[in-house]
């Protein structure tokens, strides 16, 4: 059975179907078929996004990105094009950045063939919400948490917000994840900042105990409507989902510009 993200686990005919069949959500359907149009010779890898707040502005950020980059990329999942729709896009894509909501997120699997494997993955942030579709605040962050399960290259967090931290802690993910924390300060290594007014990347650059790479300026940020202290952290994020695609510094400058 593949149940719409509208209907709440404590649906009668949903609690019917999860004692009595496979539960599937429209993700995982998505992801099981994946693999029937592509573009290259394996199917476009997934860049997946939650948070409470936030979410759909870092989607469409990662996606400029990826485009700047030169790949053929596509917002999709909660925002604008739903993603079963995007795998049966005809030409296909080069990546998929997929905004996921916490409904989506409850009905995912984390094992088994359903069980999306992103490339890289980010929580922005957890504030409670949707706690009468979710039954409390610990199943709502417990279906948040999920976007960072299996993912392969970074599961990319918030180092202001505590919670984050440990879903990427207590995430079961791939052998050699990393774990990237975007903050509006200066970045430790491993995590990408602002140093004197500069975006800077401390997490893929090989030497980044000792040096970073710039990513942009607060200066190409105002002249794009995006020095609000919220916006700001979430280009810092999407800048982290780019670069875990190997998306160049100067890719992310130029998104950033226009």
């Amino acid at each position: 059975v593949v149940v719409s993200p509208g209907l709440p686990p404590h649906n009668p005919t949903v609690r019917w179907a999860t004692e009595h069949s496979a539960v599937w959500g429209d993700v995982e359907l998505a992801w099981r078929v994946r693999d029937k149009v592509v573009r290259g010779p394996v199917a476009a890898p997934w860049i997946t996004i939650t948070g409470t707040n936030g979410k759909t502005t870092t989607t469409q950020l990662t996606t400029a990105m990826y485009e700047a980059g030169g790949l053929r990329a596509v917002a999709c999942g909660n925002i604008g094009v739903p993603v079963l729709d995007v795998v049966r896009d005809p030409v296909g894509y080069d990546v998929l950045v997929v905004e996921l909501s916490s409904h989506q997120l409850h009905y995912m699997a984390t094992s088994g063939d359903g069980a999306v494997v992103p490339l890289a993955s980010a929580c922005l942030n957890i504030a409670d919400d949707h706690l009468e579709w979710h039954g409390s605040a610990e199943a709502y962050r417990a279906a948040k948490a999920k976007v960072y399960e299996r993912t392969v290259m970074a599961c990319v967090y918030n180092t202001s917000d505590e919670v984050t931290r440990q879903m990427v802690q207590e995430a079961d993910v791939v052998e050699g994840c990393r774990a990237v924390g975007f903050t509006p300060g200066v970045p430790a290594p491993g995590d990408v900042g602002i140093v004197e007014d500069v975006l800077c990347d401390r997490a893929f650059n090989e030497d980044r105990r000792n040096s970073a790479l710039e990513l942009s300026t607060v200066a190409d940020l105002e002249a794009a409507g995006l020095a609000s202290p919220h916006m700001t952290m979430n280009v810092l994020a999407a800048a982290a989902l780019a670069r875990a695609g190997t998306v160049q510094p100067s890719a992310i400058q130029s998104a950033v510009r226009a």
